[in-house]
């Protein structure tokens, strides 16, 4: 038998990250990525 305790929990908490939206938000990515320092970028739009 285990020695742990067994759920049928269904609900989680999922935190999204930020989004960029709305009229002139693609023309700040690129900016924004790099002061984060990424180098590897997917966009879908």
């Amino acid at each position: 038998m285990p020695d742990f305790e067994t759920t049928t929990e269904t609900v989680l908490t999922w935190a999204a990250p930020p989004l960029k939206f709305g009229p002139g938000a693609i023309a700040e990515i690129g900016e924004n990525l790099q002061a984060l320092g990424v180098s590897n970028v997917l966009v879908i739009t």
